[in-house]
C-alpha cells in the first residue's frame, strides 16, 4: 500500500462513516480506460492470502454488489448523503 492508497482509504471510510454516495474513477486494465461509476461504499475488505484491499460496494445504476480492488481506484468524490443507507 503506497502514500496514495492510504488517501482513497481515507476518503472512502469518510464516505462510509457519513453514509454517503460516492464517484469512483476506475482504471480497466483490460480496455485502458477511465471509467466512471457512482456507488455506495458498503465495506473495505482485505485479503489475508493476497495482501490487497478491496472496496465492496453497491452500484447505483443495477443495484448489484460489486468489489474493486483499492489500487486500480484513482479518484474518490465524495457526493450526497444516501437516505436509506442502512437498508442496502
Amino acid at each position: 500500500m503506497n502514500a496514495y492508497d492510504t488517501e482513497i482509504i481515507y476518503q472512502l471510510l469518510t464516505a462510509i462513516h457519513e453514509k454517503r454516495q460516492v464517484q469512483i474513477t476506475n482504471f480497466s486494465r483490460r480496455s485502458e480506460k477511465e471509467k466512471h461509476w457512482h456507488m455506495i461504499p458498503i465495506k473495505l475488505y482485505v485479503s489475508v492470502q493476497g495482501g490487497r484491499s478491496y472496496l465492496i460496494c453497491k452500484s447505483v445504476a443495477h443495484g448489484r454488489t460489486l468489489s474493486y480492488r483499492i489500487d486500480y481506484i484513482q479518484k474518490v468524490v465524495i457526493e450526497d448523503v444516501v437516505e436509506n443507507y442502512d437498508e442496502k
